[in-house]
């Protein structure tokens, strides 16, 4: 009978024992093993078409220079309309802690010039406005990391001052976008504006920017997610001058951006939800 008493017991652990080890490394279930597969295979699609249409980009990988083939560096700037300016952007660490990797701006007289970029437009108008022909597509991308309010990106369209300006605020990011045409025997004004929130303030927190314009829409996407969209009332506008980075275009720039920015990039296409998701884990080589 002891025999029997002794045998129950140890029966009875071996089974919980097992249970317990079955549980403890569950296999992963068929779908999501499908679900990493498909996520990998994205992330490696998006690997491959990243540079497809990049016209500019600038990594800030110790200077401000253009790493496509177009070379269209950028100058690092310095004004104060009071005189004696505080001194040059500075090079600092990026989304990923990665020492030189992005520039520090003061929020007072700093910021960065663009040269026109001519993949950036198809024709520059004359002084009547009649050889007009605008961007019909493009993609602005942008991380940054802001203490204030201020302008992240800005240029114009050469004619009247009127902006095409990426800001931002605690709680938003805003991109508006202005230019003259001539139409119907006489100058219009074609505008649109789009503002959304990250789910994070924007203060203090690293957030990546994108405005895709195609098909007569301009949509706003925050860290992977689509925040605004807006169809325009035009299919094609004007972007012909240089950018400002961290502040208004102009002889005397203002709205001066305080904060970190890390990289920025230029597409004559509009980017994909992939490449938008591939770019918010993109971590620079030095």
């Amino acid at each position: 009978m002891k025999k029997n008493y002794l045998y129950i017991p140890v029966l009875g652990l071996s089974i919980f024992m097992s249970a317990c080890r079955k549980d403890g490394n569950q296999v992963p279930s068929n779908k999501n093993n499908l679900d990493l597969s498909a996520n990998l295979n994205a992330q490696n699609a998006a690997n491959q078409t990243i540079n497809n249409g990049l016209v500019g980009y600038y990594p800030f990988l110790g200077n401000a220079n253009d790493s496509t083939s177009y070379a269209n560096n950028g100058t690092l700037r310095d004004f104060n309309s009071n005189g004696g300016g505080l001194g040059l952007p500075v090079l600092t660490t990026d989304k990923f802690g990665q020492q030189n990797s992005a520039y520090l701006f003061n929020g007072v007289s700093d910021y960065i010039t663009l040269p026109q970029n001519p993949l950036l437009y198809n024709t520059i108008p004359d002084s009547s406005l009649t050889n007009y022909q605008g961007v019909t597509q493009f993609s602005i991308y942008i991380r940054f990391k802001s203490d204030t309010s201020g302008t992240l990106l800005e240029t114009g369209d050469a004619h009247g001052g009127h902006p095409i300006e990426l800001t931002v605020n605690q709680d938003s990011v805003n991109f508006d976008w202005s230019f003259l045409v001539f139409k119907n025997g006489g100058l219009s004004v074609q505008s649109v504006s789009v503002s959304g929130s990250p789910a994070i303030n924007t203060k203090h927190d690293w957030v990546d920017a994108v405005v895709n314009f195609s098909n007569s829409k301009v949509s706003l996407f925050l860290n992977g997610v689509l925040a605004a969209s807006k169809k325009t009332t035009f299919s094609d506008g004007g972007m012909y001058d240089g950018f400002y980075i961290a502040a208004s275009q102009g002889s005397f720039p203002v709205y001066f951006f305080k904060g970190k920015i890390g990289e920025v990039r230029f597409y004559n296409r509009p980017l994909k939800d992939k490449e938008i998701n591939y770019l918010l884990n993109h971590k620079k080589i030095q």
